[in-house]
């Protein structure tokens, strides 16, 4: 009897039970079909992990870019570094995320670096990574006999700080370039990337044409000296190809895959290129080549020309400012104040390397 003057069901504590007992297989069966879903988003994130992180249903491209630069290219007046980086802070998006590494890489104290760093922090992901004992470029005279010279040591230094600055690459980046802070690259440069391929291999402009492509060369022929300059256009006409090789390519004009890059554990500081170390960069290239790398090559461009400006170099030069002068002489490029001292120093300052330049590119206004 209950308290209301009722008679209990027998079968009630029963029906109870069995009700209790199908929540909880209802529950285990919800907690399985979950767990079969995440598994199954696992497994699609773990086929597409090669390609980027994923947001939404996108695959971003996630690149690290360490850039090595110095003091001077703070101030300088054609290609100075915050131009660079300017121009990064538009890369990151839907489709790409970047880390910026800035790697001072000489012994002058990086006042304007860090003042650049502390800008462009708020405005993306970027660090700046100081070592300690940075080389100098030069080495001081001994007793007022010798004059100050190159350290020629310097190169091989500054690759082992960039071997450093690699290091600190997020883990879960695909794709690492190494650049110098005066270079410049067009907005469609990383839209290139491709997962297909371990390395994307741009061609580009350099200050290095006369040497890249041969030039000057005794006995052979114009054609023969201009081959890697010849095009339909001025933009295309002065681009050089990269071949991946020593002298034929440039450590700014590749893109490699940073996962397999460590899982291989490649360093500069490994390449044996030359007693100075500047031919690293294409030593390096050759390796991963030599070692299977597969290779997407993006050729110079009728219309765009090419889409990496190794700088300075003639026709990122011309193409800065109409007072501006590319002295050949010194590989370096000069704004003048007006058109009278364009035509003046043109007049006196023709040296050969220009001639041939000169030679091989058509006369096309852009």
């Amino acid at each position: 009897m209950n308290k209301l003057g009722g008679t209990l069901n027998p079968a009630l504590p029963y029906v109870v039970f069995l009700f209790f007992i199908m929540s909880l297989i209802l529950s285990l069966l919800s907690n399985i079909r979950a767990n079969q879903d995440l598994w199954q988003l696992s497994r699609f994130r773990t086929l597409n992990h090669h390609l980027g992180k994923i947001k939404g249903d996108k695959i971003v491209k996630t690149i690290c870019i360490v850039i090595r630069t110095h003091e001077r290219q703070v101030y300088d007046s054609v290609y100075p570094l915050g131009d660079i980086l300017e121009h990064f802070t538009t890369v990151t998006g839907e489709d790409k995320d970047i880390s910026v590494i800035l790697l001072p890489t000489d012994s002058t104290e990086p006042v304007g670096i860090r003042f650049l760093y502390e800008h462009y922090k708020f405005r993306m992901n970027i660090s700046l990574l100081e070592l300690q004992n940075p080389p100098s470029p030069y080495i001081g005279g001994h007793l007022g006999v010798f004059r100050e010279r190159h350290n020629l040591n310097f190169h091989n230094q500054v690759y082992r700080m960039t071997d450093d600055a690699i290091s600190k690459c997020p883990e879960n980046f695909r794709w690492l370039l190494v650049t110098n802070g005066d270079n410049t690259y067009t907005s469609a440069f990383f839209d290139q990337l491709d997962s297909q391929f371990d390395i994307v291999a741009f061609d580009f402009y350099t200050r290095h044409y006369y040497y890249n492509s041969g030039i000057p060369v005794r006995n052979q022929s114009y054609v023969q000296n201009c081959r890697r300059l010849l095009g339909l256009s001025y933009r295309e006409t002065s681009c050089l190809s990269n071949n991946l090789s020593f002298a034929q390519t440039d450590l700014g004009a590749n893109v490699v895959n940073l996962r397999k890059y460590r899982l291989e554990k490649r360093k500069y500081n490994n390449i044996i290129a030359d007693e100075r170390g500047v031919s690293k960069d294409g030593h390096m290239m050759m390796n991963l080549v030599s070692s299977g790398w597969k290779v997407k090559h993006v050729r110079k461009q009728h219309k765009s020309g090419c889409l990496y400006s190794h700088n300075p170099n003639y026709q990122s030069c011309i193409n800065h400012s109409p007072l501006s002068f590319w002295d050949a002489s010194e590989e370096n490029c000069i704004v003048t104040r007006s058109q009278k001292n364009l035509a003046m120093l043109k007049k006196i300052a023709f040296p050969a390397k220009e001639q041939v330049l000169e030679r091989c590119i058509l006369k096309v206004q852009l």
